[in-house]
């Protein structure tokens, strides 16, 4: 019997936008563990970014939300003790997420608290933040909670057994996550990118620096390829994940070697969680073949089988876990028409902002009610994965205080003044959120277009915080916010002497 060969070139395509539920667990699992790390982190300090005592008082972030379109449950009142009662609540539903505890309900409540704590003191994100809240908002239409969780358990036995699944948030998902790391690609412009000089210089930054980075500079030749090698996995990624000749092995080979690079990425620079979430998401696409080989290792197999882990059937629709959403399924087709709505604007931001990095052409705004949808939902995406070569060098914050009996310390460190490079500069911050503060807050950028409010803003928060329980003599009497910086050079070339910037200056009664 002879096959139709476009019968099945469009069968493999079918399997190459398929999902497989327990690599959606394993997203889910680690996705999960990592928001509960950055909640619970963030909790030292709640009062100094969250509330009406910290740097970004209620009435300023009312009017910057109403300025941009936002919205924040957090910005309902400024006591501490709403914001850690909507914390709790926060950590809660995250730890939930990650047990597949009403996993539906769990991921909602996980991604409205984290757009509102975000949006709240926009000042302390990073591109981790976006990318998390994107897995979040397309994690609540995707089935991840059928496998290792406890809905699973709570469920009969033998009910949907089906590995495979195809539906419009899988494809959302796929489209997402794929096209974030191509445009990741895109992105990479300029002459370092062109050299293969670009990873020397991040590695080079004090502000990204850890000791493995350090080490690894002493080979600059090394650098060169992974330069490249970065560049084009990032550019070759579609192919590579939705070919359709062998997908299974094709796939699971390239999600393998992208989690190396990004482990190898945060032994050498500083992320924070951006790695570790880039890792959950793309666990979340491997395919139902590699979790075929895993149960075939010695051992492995009766665990699989408990969770329903080996094998694979044709692809299905996935089954609801909540009748209140199998309701609004029925009659609305939730499950459907938000997902393809969510990646059609994700997809114009990201257009949109690449075509603005590559070929400086003009913004273009979307129509007054979709932009609306794309700001409620905080779509739009403005960062990039790496600094503009003309960014490069680098810089770090000293905030000079001055007492009323003429003694100086350096409040960030809360230590005396010291002008010297650090050798590894998040180590002289408090803590990653406030080295973002600091940052957004003198850049001036898209998020924050009144750098001088913040500033000032900061001035007095730092001034309460230092005066409270000292006497009168010791309260602070002057404050400047200092950037020493240098420009990034080669090896072999002449070290560039530092210089520094006053950004703004404090005089307190």
């Amino acid at each position: 019997m002879k096959t139709d060969p476009l019968a099945a070139l469009g069968a493999a395509l079918k399997s190459t936008w398929t999902a497989d539920l327990r690599s959606l667990a394993a997203m889910r699992i680690a996705l999960g563990l990592v928001l509960t790390y950055d909640l619970i982190d963030r909790t030292f300090d709640l009062e100094a970014f969250y509330t009406d005592a910290g740097v970004i008082p209620l009435a300023v972030i009312r009017d910057q939300l109403s300025e941009k379109g936002w919205w924040s449950l957090h910005a309902l009142h400024g006591s501490i003790g709403y914001i850690y009662f909507l914390h709790a609540i926060a950590i809660a539903a995250a730890i939930s997420m990650t047990l597949g505890y009403r996993t539906r309900l769990a991921s909602a409540l996980s991604w409205i608290l984290l757009v509102s704590l975000v949006n709240r003191n926009f000042l302390t994100v990073y591109p981790g933040d976006y990318l998390m809240r994107m897995l979040l908002l397309v994690g609540i239409f995707l089935p991840w909670g059928q496998r290792i969780s406890v809905d699973q358990l709570r469920r009969s036995r033998g009910e949907n057994r089906d590995n495979q699944v195809r539906n419009p948030a899988t494809i959302a998902f796929f489209c997402f996550v794929s096209f974030f790391f191509f445009a990741a690609g895109l992105s990479k412009t300029g002459p370092s990118w062109q050299d293969g000089t670009a990873v020397y210089y991040m590695l080079s930054l004090r502000w990204f620096a850890t000791g493995y980075g350090d080490f690894l500079l002493q080979w600059p030749g090394i650098t060169q390829p992974l330069t490249y090698a970065n560049l084009y996995i990032e550019l070759l990624s579609p192919l590579l994940l939705f070919f359709p000749w062998k997908n299974g092995p094709i796939r699971t080979a390239f999600i393998v070697s992208v989690i190396a690079q990004l482990i190898v990425i945060r032994l050498f620079m500083s992320t924070y969680l951006l790695s570790h979430i880039m890792i959950a998401g793309f666990l979340g696409m491997l395919p139902g073949w590699s979790w075929e080989q895993v149960g075939r290792i010695p051992g492995v197999g009766a665990i699989c089988a408990k969770w329903d882990l080996r094998g694979a059937a044709a692809p299905q629709r996935a089954g609801r876990d909540s009748r209140w959403f199998a309701t609004m399924h029925k009659l609305t087709g939730l499950d459907n028409v938000i997902p393809a709505l969510l990646v059609a604007l994700v997809l114009w931001s990201e257009l949109i902002r690449l075509g603005q990095a590559r070929y400086s052409l003009p913004e273009l705004p979307l129509p007054r009610p979709l932009d609306t949808i794309a700001q409620t939902a905080r779509l739009p995406n403005h960062w990039t994965m790496f600094p503009k070569p003309k960014s490069y060098g680098d810089f770090w914050y000293v905030v000079e205080a001055t007492t009323k009996d003429g003694r100086t310390y350096d409040l960030l460190r809360n230590a005396p003044l010291d002008w010297q490079m650090p050798a590894v500069i998040p180590d002289t911050l408090p803590n990653f959120r406030w080295g973002r503060y600091m940052l957004e807050m003198n850049a001036g950028r898209r998020e924050n277009r009144n750098p001088d409010l913040f500033r000032s803003l900061y001035a007095d928060y730092a001034a309460r915080s230092w005066n409270a329980g000292r006497p009168a003599s010791q309260a602070l009497d002057h404050l400047r916010i200092v950037v020493p910086w240098r420009s990034s050079y080669y090896i072999g070339q002449e070290v560039p002497p530092i210089q520094t910037d006053v950004v703004a200056e404090f005089d307190f009664e």
